[in-house]
């Protein structure tokens, strides 16, 4: 009888092991994780009431700091992380520096333990390794796209744009937008600091992970200095006796039709600020896009992430990395999408999320859910970044007009050589 009921034990234990949902491990104790942010940042507080809602035995408090002080941010933080204060801690550019010093996890062993799906961040994953290491998980990203006034695509009859629109298509757009003269003219293209991000998209596409080469840098210096000079289809950066700017009150006042800028910029445009309008002027109505391509090149996001590490003297490792994995779900991604960020997991659930935010983004921002997000890098130190730098000195330069690109071209392959050599 005895051999009878623990034979019907081990076989119910078997049963609740090999098959059924699986359930989640709880930790021995219960934990407090400190998480490290800036004071305002409130970019975490619903992922927190999410998270702790289904992890009862782990609770998470926000460690906030005090900047201004006789102490930097930087000196705040790895204080923090060498005294154990801290488990989770936000990281941008510095996690280089943080990794140097030893302070914060590798994350691969993680990844590879719970098989977490790398596919959704695209090309972000690579552009934050480092020495083929990922310190880092992206929670959310800031993309960069083209806000087009779609008014003035419409009075021009020109086409609106559309996923895979080439340069050549997006230079001849601005040209023909490009129109009128004195308080009526009309710009294709915003001024040389709100077409920069455009511009160093070229850089991206065309160096596709290394340094950019000599003939993409002589061609994209080129291409611009052709909009500048010879379409003038860029709106120059002149002052105003105000203070502001004839490019900030031309784009309020609807005579730009193409910028660069924020996911977020509906918020400020959309509705437009409608100061008074010279007659004849249409009201801007503000679209998204998303940048132009090369032939044969897939559209893709800019977006630069925001991420979480863990510290490596934490005492409670798993725990955190059970908050990171939480975050790359859908419920997590929802919860930040609610909290005003844009996220990196992008399924219906968070389009729908994405949707429901008041002021509601324009239902042309629906293709950032539906393309890969793109490969750069996000490393100071690294080649690529260093070169790829270099030319945007050049490329700015070109940008403000009248400036002799042939000669900011020699110039620019100097400083290459010399940092490839260092390299």
């Amino acid at each position: 009888m005895r051999s009878l009921a623990l034979f019907l034990t081990l076989l119910m234990l078997t049963a609740c092991t090999s098959g059924g949902p699986k359930q989640k491990t709880a930790l021995s104790d219960p934990v407090t994780l400190n998480l490290l942010v800036d004071p305002t940042d409130k970019t975490f507080d619903l992922a927190i009431e999410a998270f702790e809602r289904t992890h009862g035995d782990i609770r998470i408090e926000k460690v906030t700091y005090s900047p201004g002080g006789a102490s930097s941010v930087d000196q705040i933080r790895q204080e923090k992380l060498r005294s154990r204060e801290v488990d989770i801690l936000r990281v941008s550019l510095e996690q280089a520096q943080l990794a140097a010093d030893d302070l914060i996890l590798d994350l691969d062993p993680f990844i590879q333990k719970d098989r977490l799906d790398l596919s959704p961040y695209g090309g972000l994953i690579d552009g934050l390794r480092l020495e083929g290491k990922l310190y880092v998980l992206p929670i959310h990203a800031t993309p960069t796209l083209i806000w087009y006034n779609a008014a003035l695509f419409e009075a021009a009859g020109v086409p609106v744009p559309t996923p895979g629109w080439t340069w050549e298509e997006f230079r001849q757009a601005s040209a023909k937008l490009t129109r009128g003269a004195g308080e009526e003219r009309v710009w294709g293209v915003y001024d040389p600091f709100g077409i920069q991000e455009i511009a160093e998209m070229m850089i991206w596409q065309r160096a596709a992970g290394v340094p950019i080469s000599p003939e993409a840098a002589r061609e994209i210096l080129s291409f611009w200095a052709t909009m500048v000079d010879t379409d003038k289809s860029v709106l120059p950066l002149v002052p105003r006796v105000n203070g502001g700017t004839i490019s900030a009150t031309a784009r309020a006042e609807g005579r730009v039709a193409i910028f660069s800028g924020l996911v977020y910029e509906y918020e400020g445009i959309y509705p437009p600020f409608t100061p008074p309008r010279p007659a004849g002027i249409p009201a801007p109505r503000w679209e998204a896009a998303p940048f132009p391509v090369y032939p044969g090149v897939r559209p893709a996001i800019s977006a630069f992430p925001l991420s979480l590490a863990i510290a490596k003297e934490s005492p409670h490792v798993d725990a955190a990395w059970e908050f990171l994995r939480f975050l790359a779900t859908e419920e997590g991604s929802v919860a930040i999408v609610r909290a005003g960020r844009f996220p990196i997991v992008r399924t219906p659930a968070v389009q729908e999320a994405w949707f429901e935010r008041s002021p509601t983004p324009p239902r042309s921002t629906a293709f950032v859910f539906e393309v890969e997000f793109m490969g750069q890098s996000f490393v100071p130190g690294d080649t690529t970044f260093l070169v790829n730098g270099a030319f945007r000195e050049a490329l700015g330069k070109v940008l403000q007009g009248g400036a002799d690109w042939e000669g900011l071209y020699k110039e620019f392959l100097v400083k290459r050589e010399a940092i490839l050599k260092e390299g």
